[in-house]
């Protein structure tokens, strides 16, 4: 931790995320039929890991909540009701967060995690007489369980919260392919008929990620403009999909005759192989980013850019400004509180400043310490 530095009678400290510490970003996928495993690399393919020995039935989708520290995973039932599971990262203490409404899916159920919401979202897809396919969604324990929108067969889900963005695939009805809308399902846009068992969203970019059977990935704008069915080609037989949009990568599982893990930059450049996968994979993936270094706001030494400054308003009211973040893709900020003789003891003033880069409020009585904090979808930075 950096040496606190004292401004304007208010003490300035570095905060650490909050997020579950992680020395490097590892990718995960599922690796179903009789491995029923979940295993996962750094992105340079090093240090292969199992994360969960005994997934259940074929794990088939999956997501990761970095605040939390646990894997979900959609399974598909052979006989047995389908479910969505988590675990902690190193495979413990599994536990059922959703039984779906068929025992044998036409295909897997996608997976997503709001951490901020503390949500998961979870593909039910129905293919039976007696229920209808739905994305429903509730909290990561399961409780508090609805419906988000009826969809037939959703085998895939992405969501960008801060972009209040859901991208999800259909696999039947009249008009099979990839959409995107609202969290809650409203405005849907239509962007390609690929059945995709692999998509993802950049949010820096507004931009979402797709698979597609005839050995291409795709990717379009959210609102379904500046499509491009043919981003990369030559993919073998992609599936699973997950972006590193801090570390400018795009990662897939292919499902060729020897099945790999592939990654290319954020261009579609540079494809190559970094794992082997070993058995068939069933085609989810998801990951986890390292927290690494977060970015700062500017503190007139190291920093650099307009330091924070503090002015009284009217009614008694203080006013915080201050530069962007050095890191890019920070887009928005955080303001943390603590009594000044608690210096540990921080709560959230509030979450977010909707990317403005100052924020106004009547402070309370007393001494208090404040912390200005950027962060992006998914990482928190330092100040």
């Amino acid at each position: 931790m950096r040496q606190p530095k004292m401004i304007v009678g208010l003490l300035l400290l570095f905060l650490s995320a909050p997020f579950v510490a992680q020395d490097e970003t590892r990718v995960y996928w599922t690796q179903g039929d009789q491995a029923r495993l979940i295993r996962s690399v750094l992105v340079d393919g090093s240090l292969g890991d199992t994360a969960v020995s005994d997934a259940g039935e074929e794990a088939a989708q999956v997501a990761i909540d970095p605040v939390g520290g646990r894997i979900y995973w959609s399974t598909l039932g052979v006989g047995v009701p389908s479910v969505v599971l988590s675990a902690d990262l190193d495979g413990a203490n599994v536990a059922v967060v959703a039984t779906l409404s068929s025992s044998w899916p036409l295909d897997q159920g996608g997976v997503a995690v709001d951490s901020e919401a503390q949500e998961v979202y979870y593909g039910d897809p129905c293919t039976l007489s007696d229920c209808a396919g739905a994305i429903r969604k509730s909290n990561l324990d399961g409780s508090n369980a609805s419906l988000v929108v009826a969809v037939e067969e959703p085998i895939a889900i992405a969501v960008a919260p801060r972009l209040g963005k859901m991208c999800w695939t259909e696999a039947g009805g009249s008009l099979p392919g990839v959409f995107c809308g609202n969290m809650d399902g409203s405005a849907a846009v239509y962007i390609t008929n690929s059945v995709a068992k692999g998509i993802d969203i950049d949010p820096y970019a507004g931009q979402v990620f797709y698979t597609n059977s005839s050995g291409r990935i795709g990717r379009a704008n959210l609102d379904g403009s500046q499509g491009d069915a043919f981003f990369i080609t030559g993919a073998g037989i992609p599936e699973g999909l997950v972006v590193d949009p801090d570390g400018g990568w795009i990662f897939w599982i292919d499902r060729n005759s020897t099945a790999t893990v592939r990654r290319s930059d954020l261009n579609g450049n540079n494809v190559t192989t970094i794992s082997s996968v070993g058995s068939v994979a069933t085609g989810g993936m998801a990951i986890l980013i390292a927290e690494g270094p977060g970015g700062e706001v500017p503190d007139g030494d190291d920093v650099p850019g307009d330091p924070l400054t503090v002015a009284k308003t009217s009614g008694n009211r203080l006013r915080f400004e201050w530069g962007a973040s050095c890191r890019t893709g920070d887009d928005d900020y955080a303001v943390y509180r603590a009594p000044m003789r608690q210096p540990a003891d921080f709560e959230p003033l509030d979450c977010t400043t909707r990317g403005n880069l100052n924020f106004t409020f009547g402070p309370d009585a007393g001494s208090w310490m404040y912390l200005i904090v950027p962060h992006n979808d998914t990482t928190e930075g330092n100040y």
